[in-house]
C-alpha cells in the first residue's frame, strides 16, 4: 500500500517554512513516501486575519513540477478522495481541545488524528541517519563529527506506518543533520532541494522588468546588504551579538566593497563575453588611459563551434572603484543610515515599493531576489532571511557565492563550512552547493 507524509505550514514565517518543508521533502525521498502538499498557510506572516484561513498555499510560492522528478507529491484536495481508502486501516489518537481548534483552520482535523507523529529536534546538532548505513564510509565520519546518530531501521515507523505527520515544530537545515545511509544518498538530497524546490520565475522576471523600466541604477549593478533589527535585538545574547551597529557596517562596507575590478578585452580592445574566475564590469576599455593601468597576458581556451580555440585576451587591472548603488533590505525603516549615505546612493524598498503592486506579506520574497541579484552581499548572521540569499546566490551560475559575508566581526570571509561550528541554526553553508 501506498504512504503518505503530511504536514502543516503554520505559526512561522516563509523562511521557517521554507525549512520545514525541506526536511518534509528530504524524509518523503528517504522513506519511499508521497508528500501531501498542505492545503493552506496559517500564520501571522502572511494572513491579516489570522489565526482563521487563509487561500495562501504553498503552490503560490514555489514551482513543484520540478520536484516531481524525485519524489511523488499530490495536493490536499487529492489526498482527502485517497483518504476514504486507507482510513480503515489506521488507529485514531485523542487530540486535546486546542489543537481540535488549530487543525480546523488548517484543514487538517479528522485526518492528524489517524497519523503517526514523527517529530524530532532537526535544529539541533543530532545526525539522522535512514536505512542500512554503508560500511566504511568515511564521509560519514567526516560528516558526524562527535555529534550523536539517531539511526531509523527499516522496521521503523517511518518506514512502516501508512501515514505520518511530520511535526511543524521540525526546523533545521537538511543537508547539515540528514544524512540518509551515504554519501550519495546525502549528495542526492542536495540535488532534489536545489533542483527541485524553486520559486517560481515570475519573482525573478518581474524584478527583472521592473528594473529594466523604472529603476536602471539597479539594472546596471549594486550591492546589497540585509540587516536583522527589530527581534534580534530583545533576542538570545547569540542574536545580538550577531548586531553591528551602522558606523561598523560603514567600514565592512567600504572594505568588502572596495575591489580590483578587471576589464576584459582581446588585443583589438573589444568586449569578449567569457566566464573567468574574477568579478567583470563590462565598460569599454577605450575609455580609460591605458598607460595608468597595469596589463597582464593571459591565454584563454573557449569552445567555440565545437572546438577549442586558443585565444589571446588582454585584462586591465584598474585602481579602486566602487558600485556606488546599495541595496539595503532593513526591517526597521527608522534606521538612520546618514554615514552610509555619504559613501553610497542607498536604496530601500520604501523607495522602490510604487512600481510594486503586490501584497505586503509578498515584499519578503522580493528582496530575498533583488538581494541575491547584487554584485556582493552582506548578510546578518543567524537569519534565515540572509541563509535564503546565500542559497539562492550559490544555486544561480550568474552570481559568485564566494562574493557573500555577514555584517558581524567574527566571521571569516572565506565562506563558512558547517564542520567549521557548532551551531547550525540558520544559516547557509558551502556544502549545499556540493553536487
Amino acid at each position: 500500500m501506498k504512504k503518505y507524509i503530511i504536514f502543516e505550514c503554520a505559526e512561522a514565517g516563509f523562511n521557517n517554512i521554507r525549512m520545514l518543508l525541506e526536511l518534509a521533502i528530504c524524509i518523503s525521498f528517504l522513506s519511499n513516501r508521497i508528500l501531501v502538499l498542505p492545503p493552506r498557510i496559517i500564520s501571522k506572516h502572511f494572513n491579516p486575519i489570522y489565526p482563521h484561513g487563509t487561500n495562501l498555499k504553498l503552490q503560490n510560492f514555489f514551482e513543484f513540477t520540478y520536484l516531481y522528478k524525485y519524489i511523488d507529491v499530490i495536493s490536499y484536495n487529492d489526498f482527502k478522495n485517497k483518504f476514504g481508502e486507507i482510513k480503515p486501516k489506521l488507529k485514531k489518537k485523542t487530540i486535546n481541545n486546542s489543537d481540535n481548534e488549530y487543525l480546523s483552520y488548517c484543514d487538517w482535523k479528522g485526518i492528524i488524528e489517524y497519523a503517526t507523529e514523527f517529530k524530532y529536534n532537526f535544529a539541533g546538532n543530532d545526525v539522522y541517519c535512514f536505512g542500512n548505513i554503508e560500511k566504511d564510509d568515511m564521509f560519514f565520519n567526516l560528516f558526524r563529527d562527535g555529534r550523536n546518530i539517531i539511526h531509523f531501521s527499516l522496521t521503523h515507523k517511518i518506514y512502516t506506518d501508512i501515514l505520518i505527520h511530520f511535526s511543524r515544530e521540525n526546523f533545521g537545515l537538511f543537508y547539515t543533520v540528514i544524512y540518509g545511509n551515504s554519501k550519495k544518498t546525502w549528495s542526492t538530497l542536495l540535488k532534489i532541494i536545489n533542483n527541485g524546490l524553486k520559486l517560481k520565475d515570475r519573482f525573478s522576471n518581474h524584478i527583472d522588468n521592473i528594473f529594466k523600466q523604472f529603476i536602471p541604477i539597479l539594472e546596471n549593478g549594486f550591492n546589497a546588504i540585509h540587516l536583522r533589527r527589530g527581534d534580534f535585538f530583545t533576542c538570545h545574547e547569540t542574536y545580538r551579538k550577531t548586531i553591528a551597529p551602522n558606523n561598523d557596517i560603514l567600514k565592512k562596507c567600504n572594505d568588502e566593497f572596495d575591489v580590483d575590478y578587471l576589464f576584459i578585452g582581446s588585443s583589438n580592445d573589444k568586449l569578449k563575453n567569457i566566464i573567468v574566475p574574477f568579478p567583470i564590469l563590462n565598460i569599454n576599455v577605450s575609455k580609460y588611459d591605458i598607460k595608468t593601468i597595469s596589463c597582464h597576458h593571459i591565454v584563454v581556451s573557449k569552445l567555440h563551434a565545437n572546438r577549442w580555440d586558443t585565444e589571446l585576451f588582454i585584462y586591465y587591472k584598474t585602481p579602486k572603484i566602487r558600485l556606488k548603488t546599495l541595496y539595503i533590505a532593513i526591517n526597521d525603516p527608522n534606521d538612520n543610515f546618514d554615514e552610509l549615505n555619504n559613501d553610497y546612493n542607498i536604496i530601500t524598498w520604501n523607495d522602490i515599493k510604487q512600481f510594486f503592486e503586490i501584497k505586503d506579506y509578498m515584499v519578503p520574497i522580493y528582496e530575498m531576489i533583488i538581494c541575491s541579484k547584487a554584485q556582493k552581499f552582506i548578510g546578518s548572521y543567524l537569519s534565515t532571511f540572509t541563509s535564503y540569499i546565500h542559497r539562492l546566490r550559490g544555486n544561480d551560475s550568474n552570481y559568485d557565492k564566494r562574493l557573500s559575508w555577514f555584517t558581524h566581526t567574527i566571521n571569516p570571509k572565506k565562506f563558512p563550512s558547517w564542520s567549521s561550528t557548532n551551531d547550525l541554526w540558520a544559516r547557509e553553508f558551502i556544502e549545499v552547493w556540493t553536487l
